[in-house]
Formats: C-alpha cells, structure tokens, sequence
C-alpha cells in the first residue's frame, strides 16, 4: 500500500517552550491510520549532533517526497563529515530509507571516490586538449600563450593519480544562535563547519584566471565556510517505513535524521541563549 508522505511543522513563537497546547496535540496521517504526535521530552539540536558515536543526517529537499534528493552528513564524536558526490550526488531520501547506515556510508563513500575520478578525468583531458592546441598553433606559425613544459607536468601529474590515494578528514563544527530583538530567545540558530576537498594539479595562464601552476594532489580545507540555518521550527515526515525528525532550514529544507523510534515520536528543537558550547550572535 502507498505510504502517505505528510510534514510538520510546527512554529512556536519566539521561544519553542511557548508552544500552546493544541500544536503538542496536532496528528499526522500515516498509512491511513491517525497518529497522536504530542511532544515528548525534546532534544536539543547541539545534544543531538553532540552525541558520542556515529550517526547520519541528511539535508533534504523541501519537498519532502520519496524523489526528494538528500545531502548525507555523518558525525562522529564532535566532527562532521560531508561527502562531495558532485553530478554524481543523485541520491534521493527514498533511496536512502531502504539502506541500512552501514550500506548508505558505504555507497556515498565509493560516490565520492567516483566523482573525484571523473574531476581527475576531466582536468586532464582539458589539459591534453590545450597542449595539443597549443602545438598545433606553434607548427603553424602562430604564438599562442601557454606554457607547455608546465603543461606537460601537470597531465604527467594527473596520469599518476587514483582518486582512492586521498582519505578525506571529518572536520569540527560549531552552533551559533542569532537571537530575537531581546537577545534572550532564538530567532534562527546556525551550523557552521568548512569542509575539506581534494586540491588537484593545476596550471593557470591569463589575467581573467591568474597564474598558477602546481602539480602535487593534496587535501585542502575550502576558503569558503558553509552554514546552515535552521528556523525555531521542527518537522517529521514518513518515507516509506521511515520516520524522519529534524529541523526546517531557513532555504526551505530539512535537516533530519531517522526516528529511532520508528514511530514519528522523537523531537528536536533549537538551543536557546544560555546552552553551553553555542554562541549566541556571532
């Protein structure tokens, strides 16, 4: 029987423990039958990402459908790690329900490996390309710009590299609460990390893209941090047989991860000024 995909949302005013009664008492259907979903002890998003061991969330697409796509981060005692999939990350929430956590780490980590290959790939295609343009343009008589000895070691570079030489850090992340025009509730609360990546053989010629010239494959943190903003809102929603609980983004999206329970009961609610470990307007 076709399961029924239903959100909630549940906004609070400016503090969540300021809900009225009746939103602890709002029902979602779930294969046809009425469920309660009256809010049980709720757990804080920096006590749920802070917990010892291992465990999967995912960044979902507002829909919330079966063919919603998802992001999967994995956290392990205090770090996180993202997976860069790249064209390849077409993974979708439905997909993800019916692996177990084993097999999703599993199949995001080989995605990895496999759009990192293609990036390799790609680059050093481009750079044969440009060196063969390059000497056809000299035979001719023309001047063209680029240098070819540098040239020729970078591809040499990239013909020598497997994407599964490089293992990918988790990096630390931290929360940060921007609070309403009293400074004493949360308005918004912010996930804050910078992840790492593969910085590949590289040569460069031009004043639109600089120059640059560098043949060692190494790990790089990315110049740019990323952040997530979460709403003083919670959701759930069923896929297939899966209950998943989290946060709404401020983008539209979801942050959740599976209920435990298996039953929609688990809930998770923003920090509040005061929680130790996250700033508060920073």
């Amino acid at each position: 029987m076709k399961k029924l995909v239903m959100t909630a949302i549940f906004f609070c005013g400016l503090a969540l423990t300021g809900c009225k009664n009746e939103s602890a008492d709002k029902e979602l259907s779930a294969s046809g039958a009425e469920r309660s979903t009256a809010i049980p002890e709720e757990t804080t998003i920096s006590e749920a990402l802070n917990k010892k061991g291992r465990q999967i969330w995912y960044k979902v697409d507002e829909e919330t459908s079966k063919d919603s796509k998802a992001s999967v981060y994995v956290f392990k005692n205090n770090t996180l790690r993202v997976y860069s999939l790249g064209a390849r990350g077409n993974l979708t929430i439905g997909d993800l329900s019916k692996m177990t956590d084993d097999e999703i780490i599993k199949t995001v980590q080989e995605m990895e490996i496999l759009q990192l290959q293609d990036d390799i790939n790609s680059k050093l295609s481009s750079y044969e390309l440009s060196l063969s343009s390059i000497k056809q343009s000299k035979s001719k008589g023309y001047n063209p710009t680029g240098d070819t000895t540098k040239i020729e070691a970078v591809i040499s570079a990239l013909k020598e590299i497997s994407a599964s030489d490089f293992e990918i850090p988790a990096v630390k992340y931290s929360l940060n609460i921007e609070s309403d025009s009293t400074g004493n509730n949360t308005e918004t609360e912010e996930f804050i990390f910078t992840k790492n990546k593969v910085s590949l053989p590289i040569y460069t010629n031009g004043d639109d893209v600089g120059n640059n010239f560098n043949v060692t494959a190494r790990v790089v943190q990315e110049k740019d941090e990323t952040k997530l903003v979460f709403e003083s809102g919670y959701s759930k929603f069923q896929i297939y047989d899966t209950w998943y609980s989290g946060l709404k983004m401020k983008s539209g999206d979801y942050f959740v991860t599976r209920d435990q329970n298996k039953d929609g009961s688990i809930s998770f609610v923003l920090d509040q000024p005061g929680t130790k470990g996250v700033t508060v307007d920073e």
